[in-house]
């Protein structure tokens, strides 16, 4: 589920969401108990959501999942396809983590109602419990939109989000936790602080006696088949030992392979090269694991079964025969007598229930409209940073900025090549042009005579063919500006019919047209500068000779 991005004035829904998404049925949500589903362009949503919708049995989930798992063949998916009515018609529930506890009428704390199918029938069905949710209509993204705003399949307002919280704060569970900062409301034991450390190993013991001593002989009995179940740790760990003189890794990866698959439903190859990547330490401490394990599960099974024939009576005057170490007191503390502290925290529990606060938010999105508008963010969070504590920096990453940066390398790198094979194209022209203008010294020599003898300077000479050499210049690059402004045209048509990129413009900057036209002058001009000597030092007696 994700929330629709809400409007400047109020709204529920951000108009930028509905230029994006089409509404195809029903309503678009204005309350908190109202939804929306999110289909893909062809009207479909993924199987997931389907049997999230309660739309298919979840065991058929099951029984898919572990086919896929199998790499097995799925040949039959069921109903694959439902009506907006049927889907509207569906009764949704929201229930909020704090309402999974009800108070433990028996003593202190909750008790968790998630824990068993009772307790969840009984939240869904009862009217007390939970707020009804409505799917009021279904939208899909537009043919033109090339990446959603949204991405899961069911949207809901920013109203939903403060009725969640709001409610949660208000709730019985979460006030009084909030009230006591040092007892877990839920267990009812306190948490570990400076000032609580829980009790100490002799008060472990001590109270393990006490237990053992005023306990009953149905519990006598239950102690001593706990002891009788307990393995010797020096015995043990020689067992182990001497398992692992005869350990091969191969038999072993074997071994556990098998035993997966059976109990997993599982392939088998596919838990094998997990543990295969093992490293020999690695899958050795695994081994001493399992082992003791077994061998612990295995004495208790013998012991259990030693003990079978005892009566309670029998079992509890053994145990007045038994000496009891204190490490085994700490063992029989730990499994028989509560240990008197949570092992949660006070705000790891607000969290377990759901509280939370408007003005200290978990994460904030930010909407830029525009690339400029992102740059001003990142800028407004650089100058944060620059005043803030280290503890207080706000540390970000600019997917938009790296992925740009990419594209910005890629043609820059385009670019580059392009510039070198214009390069080479201007320097051949350039030799071109110079050619040509030397062949029009060549045919005008008898022209450079006459004007010499009319008293033309070699400098004017020389001015002639610069200025012929400039308005070519000019007038060609005239010409290629021209054309090339005139080319947008068809290639903006072009682009928008292809990549139905409406803001993409291709197109020729007034200063930029100015440049290339000057470039071109001067490249024509510097062509023209060796011609143009040549024709200024023609000797005038020799050039009015030459026909």
């Amino acid at each position: 589920m994700e929330e629709l991005l809400p409007a400047e004035n109020g709204d529920p829904v951000n108009p930028m969401l509905k230029e994006q998404y089409e509404l195809i049925h029903g309503s678009w949500p204005e309350n908190y108990d109202e939804a929306v589903i999110v289909l893909t362009k062809n009207n479909e949503i993924p199987d997931i959501i389907v049997y999230t919708l309660g739309l298919k049995d979840p065991d058929g989930f099951k029984e898919n999942l572990k086919a896929v798992m199998n790499q097995q063949e799925i040949t039959n998916y069921g109903q694959t396809e439902w009506t907006f009515d049927e889907i509207m018609n569906k009764k949704f529930k929201l229930i909020l983590p704090c309402d999974y506890y009800q108070k433990n009428e028996s003593g202190s704390g909750y008790v968790d109602l998630t824990e068993n199918s009772t307790g969840l029938n009984y939240m869904f069905n009862s009217d007390s419990v939970g707020t009804d949710i409505k799917i009021v209509g279904f939208i899909r993204p537009n043919e033109d939109v090339k990446t959603p705003m949204l991405n899961s399949y069911i949207g809901y307002t920013n109203k939903l989000t403060e009725f969640i919280i709001n409610t949660t704060n208000d709730s019985e569970i979460v006030k009084a936790q909030k009230a006591d900062e040092t007892v877990d409301i839920i267990s009812g034991n306190k948490f570990l602080t400076d000032d609580y450390t829980g009790p100490s190993d002799d008060e472990k013991i001590s109270d393990a006696k006490d237990f053992v001593s005023s306990a009953d002989t149905d519990k006598k009995a239950e102690i001593l088949k706990f002891i009788s179940a307990q393995p010797d740790p020096a015995q043990l760990d020689a067992q182990i030992q001497q398992a692992m003189l005869d350990f091969d890794r191969d038999s072993f990866i074997e071994q556990v392979s098998q035993m997966y698959s059976e109990n997993l439903g599982v392939d088998s190859a596919q838990v094998a090269s997990f543990i295969e990547q093992m490293s020999d330490e690695e899958l050795m401490e695994y081994a001493k694991e399992a082992m003791r394990t077994q061998i612990t599960e295995q004495y208790a099974a013998a012991s259990q079964k030693q003990l079978a024939s005892l009566s309670n009576d029998e079992l509890a005057k053994q145990l007045s025969k038994t000496a009891i170490s204190n490490e085994m007191y700490l063992l029989i503390f730990d499994e028989f007598l509560p240990s008197g502290v949570s092992d949660s925290s006070f705000e790891e529990n607000l969290k377990l229930l759901g509280s939370a606060d408007l003005d200290d938010p978990s994460q904030i999105r930010i909407y830029a409209k525009s690339f400029e508008d992102k740059d001003k963010i990142s800028e407004e969070i650089d100058a944060y940073n620059a005043t803030a504590d280290e503890a207080d920096v706000i540390h970000y990453t600019d997917y938009v900025a790296l992925l740009m940066s990419s594209i910005t390398s890629i043609i820059s790198g385009i670019s580059y090549l392009l510039i070198a094979f214009v390069g080479i194209s201007l320097v051949v022209s350039s030799i071109m042009i110079g050619i040509i203008t030397y062949i029009s010294v060549l045919e005008r020599t008898r022209e450079i005579g006459i004007l010499r003898a009319i008293g033309a300077s070699k400098r004017d000479v020389s001015t002639v063919f610069n200025a012929e050499t400039l308005l070519i210049g000019f007038a060609a690059g005239v010409i290629g500006v021209g054309v090339s402004m005139l080319l947008t045209i068809p290639i903006n048509l072009i682009i928008h019919a292809v990549t139905s990129l409406d803001t993409l413009t291709a197109h020729v900057p007034i200063p930029a047209a100015i440049i290339l036209i000057l470039i071109s002058m001067g490249l024509t001009f510097v062509a023209g500068l060796i011609p143009s000597g040549v024709a200024s030092r023609k000797d005038p007696v020799e050039a009015l000779r030459t026909e």
